[in-house]
């Protein structure tokens, strides 16, 4: 038996050792799997609920929750019976007794069986899971799965919808205000979005009283806010005509996000670029740009949560920093607009690259489509004015189909990109596949991915340079 043990032991860590990171690893049953699966989103009664210590998984087509973590969130009290592996949840004056591997169930005094199609309990990765949606509607609680979101909503016999009933905004200062009237606080999930510069956010498990709009606001960094009810949000967006940051402020009757100004847009029309030249010493220098990053998490997955397994500033920064590391390995001076989890503003970051006198510019990125999980591929973008930056846009975009598993989706003119009209160096911006898209992600999601697409930018970086 111990020799048993000491074998799965060594399976595990070595398949630890060899999964990403960002992987994940399920052990039960005496077996150990990656799994595959997209996170999933709880929202109970309009409150998306977190399990910390083990996520909710698709088993055998069926999602599993931590009984303890979960059914706690619901308000039931949760025992654990170690001697007969058996789990006890207490709901109002309602009782289920469920047993680990087994289908035989007690509800209240009185036997029951879990269906076929269904999962018994299981111990997975020393977490009791038990099956949603059984145990959910044995209590009287409505279950859904929303698969565009992968998101199970849980409704309460007695639950109301929590009231989404006024969006207003204000303007003052170099401060725009956009509060969301709630009964009651609601966390949402916020992310910026480039061409055209836009801020998002999503609201989960409301019920809106208010039409749909499109308003011209005119105010120091909102052009437009335009808002409406979707079948599992409420979203609004606000239209940036300058460049922005934004907190969030956590109210007991909504949400308040204040969008500060901190740059103006100016025409599209780039300073006039330098010829690819080594400085007087032979250097060749490249501003390496990681998108996002600090209080803004660019594009998310899944939606709708605090803490979501997937953002764009993690990868950005990770693909940055593999550019630089092959860059410096070939002779190139690296100047990072971050190489930490912080957010210089866009200002800021053209700011570095025209005080660095250098070469050439690279922004890191990765593209999402909301509701659009077909839309894949790669793009880079450059700007119309400049020869030399459709030059570098058209290398690097070859060596990213050349190196990677990403669908062609071209080069393109992404003139309106603030990086890309204020450099004053040949620049590009990279959309390194789609996170809204279920095999970029998955692709992105791996140490290889994340390589292969650094190793393509950087080559085609040095062959824009003459140096490969």
């Amino acid at each position: 038996m111990r020799k048993a043990a000491a074998l799965l032991m060594t399976a595990v860590l070595l398949l630890l050792m060899v999964i990403p990171a960002n992987a994940f690893t399920i052990i039960y049953d005496g077996k150990v799997e990656d799994y595959p699966w997209d996170p999933i989103v709880l929202v109970v009664d309009g409150h998306t609920v977190e399990t910390k210590e083990m996520p909710p998984i698709i088993l055998n087509g069926r999602t599993m929750v931590p009984a303890r973590e979960f059914f706690e969130e619901l308000g039931a009290e949760v025992t654990w019976d170690n001697n007969a592996k058996r789990v006890i949840i207490e709901y109002g004056d309602e009782r289920i007794i469920l047993t680990i591997n087994s289908r035989t169930v007690y509800i209240g005094t009185n036997s029951a069986s879990i269906s076929p199609s269904d999962p018994p309990p299981k111990i997975i990765n020393d977490k009791t899971m038990i099956p949603v949606r059984f145990v959910a509607e044995e209590f009287g609680f409505k279950v859904e799965w929303l698969n565009e979101t992968r998101t199970v909503k849980i409704t309460s016999p007695d639950a109301e919808d929590i009231r989404l009933t006024n969006v207003v905004f204000s303007s003052e200062d170099d401060t725009d205000t956009i509060f969301i009237a709630l009964d009651e606080f609601v966390n949402p999930n916020i992310f910026r979005m480039q061409n055209p510069d836009r801020l998002v956010i999503d609201v989960y498990g409301t019920k809106s009283t208010i039409k749909d709009a499109n308003v011209d606001v005119d105010g120091q960094a909102v052009d437009t806010l335009r808002y409406s009810q979707h079948p599992d949000r409420f979203r609004v967006v606000a239209d940036l005509q300058t460049d922005a940051d934004y907190e969030v402020f956590k109210l007991k009757n909504g949400i308040e996000i204040s969008i500060i100004r901190t740059g103006e847009y100016e025409d599209s029309t780039q300073p006039p670029e330098e010829d690819f030249t080594q400085g007087d010493d032979g250097r060749l220098i490249v501003v390496v740009d990681a998108g996002h990053g600090g209080t803004d998490p660019g594009a998310t997955y899944p939606p709708g949560v605090d803490d979501p397994q997937v953002k764009e500033k993690d990868i950005t920064l990770d693909i940055a920093l593999k550019i630089q590391e092959n860059l410096e390995k070939a002779g190139i001076e690296v100047i990072m607009t971050r190489d930490k989890d912080t957010y210089p503003t866009l200002k800021e970051r053209v700011e570095i690259a025209n005080n660095s006198n250098a070469d050439l510019f690279v922004s890191v990125h990765i593209n999402a489509m909301d509701n659009k999980d077909e839309i894949d591929g790669a793009q880079v973008y450059y700007h119309e004015s400049s020869t030399e930056g459709k030059r570098l846009a058209s290398i690097v975009y070859r060596n990213i189909i050349d190196y990677t598993n990403l669908t062609e989706r071209g080069v393109q003119n992404g003139s309106s990109f603030y990086v890309l009209k204020h450099t004053k160096m040949p620049a590009i911006l990279t959309e390194g596949g789609f996170i809204t898209n279920e095999k970029d992600r998955n692709y992105l999601m791996t140490e290889k991915g994340r390589q292969a697409m650094a190793d393509a930018i950087s080559d085609g970086v040095l062959e824009a340079l003459g140096v490969l």
